[in-house]
């Protein structure tokens, strides 16, 4: 705590979350869920150092728990996250992460909206080091936009990782996905993380 009071001094907010967050470690390394108590006295603390920022917990590996500062994927709270997640002090229960880890292709519930990836392929054009998107939904008639709309950011998301997905994705649009030939010559949304780092690096 020494390093931090010499860095933020003793009204850094982030340093008072951590000093918070080191006296209810053993509470939140037991937690269950977001509606336990401890979780929403967490959600309070947070909020005192940025309004909009969010966290989720990760695994338990080698007796630490991972926590993960969030932006909830609004790049104008990234910098809220970073400066959290650095100034965290070593906490031998966690692992503290800053934005939430691609965590894979996997199905995508919003509202009445439901995306599989066998459901979705996509076509890529890298400009100013970042990649256009343009994605072919099946059934993309069946989806209220809104909730598409949500479903599609969760699943890039998902995919490439909080940080990634705004960093490096640039516009995102969608089309019906066409059958017949003209279906293989478009990339499967798996394939997303490869393409991405083709591309931009190609660019680079």
């Amino acid at each position: 705590m020494r390093i931090l009071n010499k860095i933020f001094g003793k009204s850094s907010s982030e340093q008072k979350f951590w000093e918070w967050f080191a006296k209810n470690s053993t509470r939140l390394y037991t937690a269950e869920g977001h509606t336990d108590d401890v979780c929403r006295e967490l959600e309070e603390e947070m909020h005192k150092v940025h309004k909009d920022l969010a966290y989720s917990f990760g695994p338990i590996k080698d007796e630490r728990r991972e926590f993960i500062v969030s932006a909830d994927g609004m790049l104008s709270v990234f910098p809220a996250v970073q400066r959290l997640a650095n100034a965290a002090p070593d906490l031998p229960s966690w692992h503290i992460t800053a934005f939430r880890p691609a965590t894979g292709p996997s199905i995508i519930r919003v509202g009445s909206c439901s995306l599989r990836p066998s459901d979705i392929f996509f076509l890529a054009e890298a400009q100013d080091k970042k990649l256009n998107l343009t994605l072919f939904i099946k059934d993309l008639d069946r989806h209220d936009e809104q909730s598409l709309s949500s479903a599609v950011f969760l699943c890039l998301d998902a995919i490439l990782g909080e940080y990634d997905a705004q960093m490096k994705i640039g516009m995102v649009g969608w089309k019906p996905l066409p059958d017949g030939p003209s279906r293989d010559k478009l990339y499967r949304i798996e394939k997303l993380p490869e393409i991405t780092h083709l591309l931009l690096d190609q660019t680079t």
